[in-house]
């Protein structure tokens, strides 16, 4: 990404808002394939998919370059107004893929539409929530009967769907609290007024070049949102996105949870010797 913008004039011509939005599109346009029966369409869906991830590095490289900041480096900025359209477009693009997920697992399951002899809402349950009397009792119960049709037919995938999509906010929010906190504490002047400079920046250094702080670095690697779509997306690739997503529906929590534990206890004594070092 940094490559195309920097030898091209791009970031002349397309905001960073608006290839986040062109991503939302393109993420729209890969779920489309993939809920097609034949594997290589769900295969083009991947490769589209890719493109979108493409485009959303293009939006904060075509920032850095409108901004003149590449060399502040990779550095997130919450309060910023492009941050959050950044992650509210990659919000929409994960939602548009789950629900993708959710019609694969629904035809693998099955559901077809309920029946006319099948299971209805019992009229208690509808007398409780509709009118008794009048048009607008009818007009209620016939929603309220399609909802309670839709969520039998589509309850397991959306339990399912949920489950996973909670596994990635979490390891969004996981990711995004470390990745800000580490910066704070270790590339950063927290402390003001008497204290030991020196001490600091060698003590932040010596944090950075430690061994924990590796194994930090690379298990967020393994777990980080990015990479448990990756894992998704090579699923698919090879037919196997089915048994995938149920097999990581309850255990795909445990990998951020875990690295997350280790990651804050690592992060508490890297400030706690800052701190040492400060006022030394």
């Amino acid at each position: 990404a940094y490559l195309t913008v920097h030898y091209s004039s791009i970031a002349s011509y397309i905001s960073p808002n608006a290839m986040s939005l062109i991503g939302v599109g393109v993420a729209a346009f890969a779920a489309r394939f993939f809920v097609k029966d034949e594997l290589r369409y769900r295969q083009f869906g991947v490769l589209l998919f890719k493109l979108r991830d493409y485009i959303d590095a293009l939006d904060g490289s075509i920032y850095r370059e409108r901004s003149h900041s590449h060399a502040i480096g990779h550095v997130a900025n919450p309060s910023s107004f492009g941050w959050a359209v950044d992650g509210v477009c990659d919000g929409f693009g994960d939602i548009l893929r789950f629900i993708a997920f959710g019609l694969v697992l629904h035809k693998m399951f099955g559901n077809g539409k309920i029946s006319s002899s099948g299971y209805q809402l019992m009229d208690i349950e509808t007398n409780i929530i509709c009118p008794s009397r009048g048009s607008e009792a009818g007009i209620c119960r016939r929603y309220l009967g399609r909802l309670y049709q839709f969520w039998l037919n589509y309850r397991r995938p959306i339990l399912i769907m949920m489950c996973i999509s909670l596994q990635s906010l979490v390891s969004s929010i996981l990711w995004n609290y470390f990745m800000i906190s580490y910066h704070t504490v270790l590339e950063t002047d927290q402390y003001a007024g008497d204290i030991n400079y020196r001490e600091i920046v060698k003590t932040q250094s010596d944090i950075l070049k430690s061994s924990p702080m590796w194994m930090v670095c690379y298990f967020w690697r393994l777990v980080n949102p990015q990479n448990m779509t990756q894992l998704q997306l090579l699923a698919i690739l090879y037919g196997k996105e089915v048994d995938f997503l149920l097999s990581i529906q309850l255990l795909g929590f445990l990998p951020p949870i875990i690295v997350g534990m280790g990651s804050y206890m690592h992060l508490q004594i890297a400030v706690h010797a800052v701190r040492e070092a400060a006022f030394s």
